[in-house]
């Protein structure tokens, strides 16, 4: 037997709205970032046209990869100030199957992220500046961030299907982006040629 239609608060759809937002944009930057720096050859070519501006940019969205998702992980509360987040999502939604150990799921996942975060981006832990050898950061793989992401989106939707508002989909046209870059370069660099 099918549940009726629960009516969805607004605050809940809210911030559902917003989180599904930060979550495609999230998934668009991943492509993005995965699209330029995931393929050997792209590396080489880089190095080629402009090894210090690539080197920029990967650092700039491996930054901001790491604070997207650490920010999904934010407690509802932090330093006084109401934070949105997966966890004040969930916080919201007691009443919703499974919601609570997939968002358990998730946090686990985001162990190593949210230690990145914390030691190096947001603050610049002494131990791991002074001794990186002996303290290092973790690094974050490709399959962690997939595994991130499909958590976070199975959250979203657990929400999205409770309320009967139908399913989410996270992609965004990022990875175009990145094959387009990569011919126009290609293409500047026979013409120099």
């Amino acid at each position: 037997m099918e549940n009726p239609k629960k009516e969805i608060p607004e605050n809940i759809k809210n911030m559902l709205e917003s989180l599904s937002y930060d979550v495609s944009f999230l998934h668009g930057k991943w492509d993005f970032y995965l699209g330029l720096f995931a393929d050997i050859k792209n590396l080489n070519l880089f190095s080629k046209v402009a090894p210090w501006s690539f080197l920029f940019i990967e650092d700039s969205l491996q930054k901001d990869l790491t604070m997207a998702i650490a920010r999904l992980c934010d407690k509802p509360i932090s330093y006084n100030e109401k934070n949105l987040s997966l966890a004040t999502l969930v916080i919201k939604c007691p009443n919703i199957p499974g919601v609570n150990s997939k968002y358990k799921e998730f946090k686990d996942a985001c162990k190593t992220v949210i230690n990145a975060r914390n030691k190096k981006l947001s603050h610049n832990d002494l131990e791991t500046a002074l001794n990186p050898k002996e303290n290092p950061l973790l690094q974050i793989s490709k399959t962690q961030v997939k595994q991130i992401l499909k958590l976070a989106n199975d959250i979203l939707n657990m929400v999205s299907y409770y309320h009967k508002l139908g399913s989410y989909d996270s992609h965004l046209i990022g990875v175009q982006d990145a094959e387009f870059l990569i011919s126009v370069l290609k293409a500047g660099i026979e013409k120099l040629s």
